[in-house]
């Protein structure tokens, strides 16, 4: 992507769009003159092999981009020597889509006001860039970028950043040590949880510290941490809950209690 602008117009708009695609894309995928080019490196050269291997032009144009005069007081579109009617028209001759980007005030681009070389300019389609709404207005040209260069959909950082994490399946191991009460233990578990969870005996000693899920520290009603309905009202036949691999507890345990099911969510195979 090859970013076109007179310095005597909008330069700092061209910055700002230069520097958003950037950080979406990448430096290497936007060449913007002078933050492109190594110190010594020969510009005319480096300039037309970047417009000719570019995908893109973005003409960044402002009110004062029609008007510019060059260091002989003559208009600066009119000198076949002007870098920016050069780079433009190096665009068109190789088959480079060129994208007028119309900064606030400028509505349009009047095509009677171009020289003939140029007047292409005003049979494509440009995009309005408004200073004070450059966070939507990049998010969208990037977004139309994506679909227009190709293989920029695989530079792109915020599809990366928006990607969900992978789903991890793993077994069912649950353990009930002493219970005076009821407890339920049931379906797969999920470490969602960031950070550790301490809680202590009556004596004061740490039982659990770490990354984990759910810890309860005598329950004094009955508790469910699977998937699946629980129901807590009167019941005919004492409580009732639903969901798989359930198992319940009422009364006094003392031997313990373990539940395991690596079958029905295997690790998939290419997870390691």
């Amino acid at each position: 992507m090859f970013i076109n602008y007179r310095t005597t117009d909008e330069p700092a708009s061209a910055a700002l769009i230069g520097d958003g695609l950037s950080q979406r894309f990448g430096a290497d995928r936007v060449f913007r003159d002078g933050p492109s080019l190594s110190a010594g490196e020969r510009y005319a050269e480096s300039l037309i092999a970047a417009v000719r291997h570019s995908s893109v032009l973005l003409a960044v144009i402002g009110a004062r981009w029609l008007d510019a005069t060059d260091s002989q007081g003559h208009r600066a579109l009119e000198n076949p020597d002007d870098w920016i009617r050069r780079e433009i028209i190096e665009a068109f001759d190789h088959g480079v889509r060129v994208i007028p980007v119309l900064v606030s005030p400028l509505r349009t681009l009047p095509r009677h006001e171009l020289p003939w070389e140029l007047a292409g300019l005003a049979d494509v389609q440009f995009r309005h860039f408004d200073t004070r709404e450059s966070v939507p207005f990049l998010g969208q040209l990037g977004d139309e970028l994506v679909s227009l260069v190709p293989g920029l959909a695989e530079a792109d950082r915020t599809a990366e950043a928006a990607a969900p994490p992978a789903r991890r399946f793993g077994g069912v191991r649950n353990a009930t040590g002493e219970v005076q009460g009821a407890a339920a233990q049931a379906g797969e578990y999920h470490d969602h949880q960031i950070g550790g969870t301490r809680m202590f005996a009556g004596d004061g000693s740490a039982v659990f510290n770490g990354s984990g899920g759910t810890v309860v520290n005598h329950p004094q009603a009955p508790v469910h941490t699977g998937p699946g309905s629980q129901n807590n009202g009167p019941q005919n036949h004492g409580p009732q809950f639903s969901g798989n691999h359930v198992n319940y507890v009422e009364g006094t345990n003392h031997g313990g209690m373990h539940q395991r099911n690596d079958a029905e969510h295997p690790p998939e195979a290419d997870e390691r």
